[in-house]
């Protein structure tokens, strides 16, 4: 039976473990499926992995020694390429690369990687369309654009943390910075949410917040803030954050890759408050949403009463939820398809 080895860079934020768990559910679920193991960077939050798939994690077992080890026949990679990709990789092996969007400028370094030109599959987890800067003539061939890839919510547990946290008529509103902790923009968001969570309290009838402050965020002092507005809960991570957002009437959150692939699936109305990344480009993906009139964008310099004002204004609105909520379309995963390229590539193995 074929070797499948993700390796996973989660040393910062859950974009990268998210998507490869969810890769990795689909092509467990197949009737062809290879065997799966992950390399981790770092051990992952509680409750947010599954503890049947075979995990390796970087500072108890080294990438180099794992490969070595589990000789895969095929390793994938996600947007982030080692120095040495095919090191101790066997010679049969092939090779996938999970591509999603980059700023302009680390995507045009990774387009010239010599390793690129080794890289059997390149799967795009987006619309063509929406993919930039475009890749050279010469990797179109082995490129497919999947679409989102993103972890369905189940019904049976959207209900139940509607009905847990927030018992009709009421307002159910979740708060994310996502799982980066960058301590600077989380601490500025936070400081936007207080004060977006001050005035709704006084606003808003039925309210009740939650706030996912993301496994890497530590500043104490704002935490026992938060802890201490009205109708507010915090919690330091969701492993159910897609049935939180389904659950929820508005979402307020930055816009990493996961989350707002999770609030275009659940159809959620949302404010986008985008942090500057390296490597990623979070106010083009909040201001694209914004144009299709299915959230609100608001710059973190914004003053937090101006913030707070807006927030209300738009909890306040029904009519404009419920127009957001229609705006965005139904979101077609990826998931299975991406699962499908590595299966066949697993498949098509030629032992040499």
């Amino acid at each position: 039976m074929s070797g499948v080895l993700f390796q996973v860079r989660n040393r910062r934020g859950l974009g990268h473990l998210m998507r490869s768990a969810n890769i990795g559910e689909a092509l467990a679920a197949r009737s062809d499926a290879p065997r799966l193991a992950f390399h981790l960077a770092a051990a992952p939050p509680a409750g947010m992995w599954n503890p049947e798939f075979t995990t390796t994690i970087e500072a108890e077992s080294p990438w180099a020694a794992v490969v070595g080890a589990l000789a895969p026949d095929v390793v994938v990679y996600d947007t982030v390429v080692p120095a040495e990709p095919t090191r101790n990789a066997p010679d049969h092996a092939r090779f996938a690369l999970v591509l999603r969007r980059r700023a302009d400028e680390g995507a045009i370094d990774l387009y010239q990687s010599a390793f690129l030109e080794r890289v059997d599959r390149i799967i795009v987890p987006h619309r063509r369309e929406d993919f930039t800067p475009p890749l050279p003539e010469q990797l179109l061939s082995r490129t497919t654009f999947v679409g989102t890839i993103a972890r369905r919510p189940d019904p049976a547990a959207v209900a139940s943390i509607r009905s847990q946290r927030c018992p009709d008529p009421g307002f159910l509103l979740a708060s994310t910075v996502g799982g980066g902790g960058f301590t600077v923009q989380a601490d500025r968001f936070f400081e936007l949410i207080a004060a977006a969570s001050t005035l709704l309290a006084e606003e808003i009838e039925g309210l009740q917040h939650v706030i996912v402050l993301g496994p890497n965020y530590r500043n104490q002092a704002m935490i026992d803030r938060l802890a201490s507005l009205p109708c507010t809960r915090v919690v330091q991570s969701e492993r159910r954050m897609v049935e939180l957002m389904a659950a929820s009437d508005l979402v307020i959150a930055e816009a990493g890759y996961n989350t707002v692939s999770e609030i275009q699936l659940v159809q959620v109305p949302a404010v986008l408050v985008p942090s500057a990344r390296a490597l990623d480009d979070q106010a083009e993906r909040a201001e694209r949403l914004r144009r299709q009139g299915c959230v609100d964008v608001m710059d973190p310099s914004i003053e937090p009463t101006v913030f707070a004002e807006r927030v209300v204004a738009l909890a306040s609105n029904r009519d404009l939820l419920v127009a957001m909520r229609q705006a965005g379309g139904v979101l077609d995963l990826g998931n299975e398809r991406a699962a499908a390229i590595i299966a066949e590539l697993a498949g098509s193995v030629v032992l040499r």
